[in-house]
């Protein structure tokens, strides 16, 4: 069985790589339309000098985005040896999928000194532009990137800062989690390992993160994990209802009637962590199953 979990795990690293590949390479194929839609719309005797513009622009971004944008981003540099690149060092991921994550995020990054030049064609000189271009990918681009893709500065951990949302938290015993952050999940499971440990109820949304439809996604292995690790029992909740309450990305309140069901506990006692992958399908089926009776008795 453990040969066979790591082989599953390996190809989905591989499907991983080849999908992330594909997309990037989509999204490289726009900027050759930035090329020519800026040529369409410069004066004739420019439109050679546009699309060299393109070309070292793009050079420009994938020059200051590997030395400084990516590292400024998620904190990881390329100056590393190639068996920490294919995999083998911290921050990088098996099979150079960290390498073209650099590639698929570049290709969106270097978009933007594309559009500024379109939207600036025929009136800027060259020479300032390129260090405009260096500037907004190496620096400017990729502070916001970080912010907001790769939770840098601890936006989510601001949440228990604030005065009375972050009163309320503490209060209630929430257990702080950043997400993409190795050291915070491992922070919080040493934290629920403890609650439970002191025969503390821990309640976990298995799904990481809301909902966007209503409907149940699929589950992450953490929850399972730790039940095992603790040979803690699973008490399946079933929620139904809130979906209208607050929309996923919105913070306006809406008005919801809610309903909850309490299933059957789920003994771990005796399972190991090869059992983590079917414990979790047998757990979320039996809340899928809940939901579909629940809403077709509404």
């Amino acid at each position: 069985m453990p040969e066979v979990q790591r082989g599953l795990e390996s190809l989905q690293a591989g499907a991983d790589v080849l999908f992330l590949l594909v997309g990037a390479v989509l999204v490289f194929a726009m900027h050759g339309g930035f090329a020519f839609l800026e040529a369409g719309t410069v004066r004739h005797k420019n439109q050679v000098n546009a699309l060299c513009k393109i070309l070292v622009d793009f050079s420009l971004s994938t020059v200051a985005y590997f030395f400084l944008g990516f590292a400024i981003a998620y904190g990881t540099t390329f100056l590393v040896s190639a068996e920490a690149l294919s995999g083998g060092g911290k921050g990088f991921d098996p099979q150079g999928y960290t390498l073209v994550k650099f590639f698929f995020l570049l290709t969106f990054a270097a978009a933007t000194p594309a559009i500024v030049s379109g939207g600036i064609a025929e009136r800027a000189r060259f020479l300032p532009q390129c260090v405009a271009t260096g500037l907004i990918v190496g620096l400017f681009y990729p502070f916001f990137e970080g912010i907001v893709w790769n939770k840098n500065f601890g936006l989510q951990e601001a949440f228990f800062k604030y005065p009375l949302a972050g009163w309320l938290m503490r209060m209630a015993g929430d257990i702080k989690l950043i997400r993409g952050k190795r050291d915070s999940i491992v922070a919080a499971m040493d934290a629920c390992k403890d609650r439970l440990s002191k025969h503390v109820s821990v309640m976990i949304f298995p799904e990481g993160t809301r909902s966007t439809d209503g409907e149940v996604h699929k589950f992450k292995d953490g929850a399972f994990r730790l039940a095992i690790e603790t040979g803690t029992p699973i008490i399946p909740l079933v929620l139904d209802g809130t979906h209208p309450a607050l929309h996923k990305g919105d913070w306006r309140f809406g008005v919801a009637d809610a309903e909850v069901r309490v299933l059957e506990p789920i003994e771990t006692a005796g399972l190991t962590l090869d059992d983590v992958s079917s414990l979790r399908d047998r757990v979320r089926s039996l809340i899928a199953d809940e939901l579909a009776s629940m809403r077709a008795a509404a």
